[in-house]
């Protein structure tokens, strides 16, 4: 009872063998692979002599010869079932386990290569984020000096252009060249519209060079005024084009200064000059005055000289009024005389 207890477990365990095989080659599509179906094959004699072997131990059985205790039972039991199918088997195995050991191999090759991607991988993420925090910082850092040089540009106490060089073009403006022009300076509109040169007649179209140009201009302020300048132009490359970095200054207050500043030249030349023909003119008008008025005193008045010794006098006294004139001079006044200019002494008097 035992032997048959112990055949029909293991018969069943082999056939569960086979029918989890035959699942997983159905599932998995590995039924193709070499010495597969030689093994389910060989799983299959096998289970069908295990089954054929349990029932030789029903005598009553024998009757039917293929099951039973009978020769043709023993036959398809120990030759069909267990001989071919153990030979099947190892047929199957013997095409099956090369197989098993290239997958094997390939897995290893494959954990391998995994491994040293893995690793490349991990080196070169860290390639990458040390490469982007570089970046970020090159771009902070970058946005930072455009920030001060925009600040730079913008509090500049004179104007700045920037105009193309090809085209003249003017293609950026800090806020001070807008406001001495006393309006918004358009994109693309040209240099010269703006300047024209100390005489106010030419364009000065030609003043560009790869040199530095470093010249005084009239600047033409939108509400048709007319502003000397100082004008700088340089030649530089941006955005791979070449473009001039135009930069004027007023110099009104310059011209003012030294304008006023011949101006004072001048009169500190007439008032010397004045000073000293007073000098010299005022000794011999005081002589020329007293003996006048000596002659008056002695001659009567019918005397026929008597008219021209008033008349010395007086103009000796008007002699005097003018050196007291030139002695006062303040300021530097002129008047037209002749084909030339000459002092206004009753204008430079205060």
């Amino acid at each position: 009872m035992i032997d048959i207890l112990l055949e029909t477990i293991r018969a069943i365990i082999v056939c569960i063998i086979f029918c989890y095989l035959l699942y997983v080659g159905i599932k998995r599509n590995i039924r193709r692979q070499d010495g597969w179906m030689h093994i389910l094959t060989g799983l299959a004699l096998i289970s069908f002599g295990m089954l054929i072997d349990i029932t030789d131990n029903f005598d009553g059985l024998n009757r039917y010869m293929i099951i039973g205790d009978t020769k043709f039972q023993a036959f398809l039991e120990k030759v069909v079932g267990y001989l071919f199918g153990y030979l099947v088997l190892a047929i199957g195995f013997w095409k099956w386990m090369p197989i098993v050991i290239e997958l094997k191999k390939t897995k290893r090759e494959l954990e391998k290569s995994h491994k040293l991607l893995e690793s490349k991988v991990k080196k070169r993420t860290a390639s990458l984020e040390t490469e982007i925090e570089v970046r970020k910082r090159s771009e902070a850092s970058l946005k930072d000096s455009q920030e001060r040089l925009e600040t730079m540009l913008n509090s500049m106490p004179f104007g700045v252009l920037i105009v193309d060089a090809l085209t003249r073009e003017i293609i950026d403006a800090n806020p001070k060249a807008t406001l001495m022009i006393g309006a918004p300076i358009e994109r693309g509109s040209l240099h010269n519209e703006y300047f024209c040169t100390i005489d106010g007649v030419e364009r000065p179209d030609d003043d560009f060079g790869e040199t530095l140009s470093n010249k005084e201009y009239t600047l033409l302020t939108a509400n048709g005024e007319s502003i000397p300048i100082h004008k700088t132009i340089i030649l530089f490359d941006m955005d791979n084009r070449k473009c001039f970095l135009v930069c004027f200054v007023d110099i009104s207050a310059h011209k003012r200064a030294e304008y006023e500043r011949i101006q004072k030249e001048k009169l500190q030349g007439v008032v010397e000059m004045g000073g000293a023909v007073c000098h010299e003119l005022n000794q011999p008008m005081q002589v020329v005055s007293l003996t006048s008025e000596i002659l008056i005193a002695d001659v009567e008045q019918d005397d026929p000289l008597y008219q021209g010794i008033c008349i010395i006098k007086e103009q000796t006294d008007r002699m005097g009024q003018i050196t007291k004139k030139l002695m006062n001079i303040t300021k530097y006044e002129t008047k037209d005389y002749l084909n030339g200019k000459i002092i206004d002494i009753d204008k430079a008097v205060v």
